[in-house]
């Protein structure tokens, strides 16, 4: 009877965790668009107006941005760099494509900071901040419907969780 009860115990705490799981994936995800927005005001002023060069405020937006949103930035400046001859597109789209995985960010949010790599440094100032504004509005987009989906999602995934732990515990026991 104990070991049943201790059974149940342990089934139920390991679907309340996977739940617990699945839902922080929608916090994650939220807090990380919020925080790209945030690198990206980084990159501007670096940009703008520091009048840094474009690796260079890469590097320093990389060092100051929390991981691994600063790898899409510290790892541009790297490839960079290495002065292989390769260009910043290029370059930003393989640093895109290597990290992406590492974080909470979706294929629509991939392809936005693709884009944004599209015309980044290949354009004057003012077409830089044309870049920039249009960054901010898909990202201010993205955190609106993320944050919309961590609020519907979040709750019912903690709660399933818990809940489908309760079953299996009761068809086992």
């Amino acid at each position: 009877m104990l070991a049943k009860l201790i059974l149940s115990l342990i089934i139920i705490i390991s679907a309340g965790i996977i739940g617990y799981v699945l839902a922080y994936r929608y916090v994650e995800r939220n807090q990380e668009l919020k925080n790209l927005y945030i690198a990206f005001q980084l990159l501007e002023t670096e940009i703008m107006y520091s009048s840094s060069s474009l690796p260079i405020a890469l590097k320093r937006v990389g060092i100051k941005s929390k991981n691994p949103l600063g790898k899409f930035f510290t790892g541009t400046y790297k490839i960079l760099d290495s002065k292989q001859g390769i260009g910043i597109e290029e370059a930003w789209s393989r640093t895109v494509e290597e990290t992406i995985s590492e974080t909470s960010l979706n294929n629509e949010d991939k392809d936005i900071l693709l884009d944004f790599g599209f015309n980044l440094g290949s354009t004057d100032k003012e077409h830089q901040m044309k870049n920039f504004q249009f960054i901010y509005l898909q990202l201010k987009k993205r955190q609106d419907n993320a944050e919309n989906l961590r609020m519907k999602n979040e709750k019912m995934f903690k709660t399933l969780g818990i809940l489908i732990g309760i079953a299996i515990a009761i068809v086992f026991v």
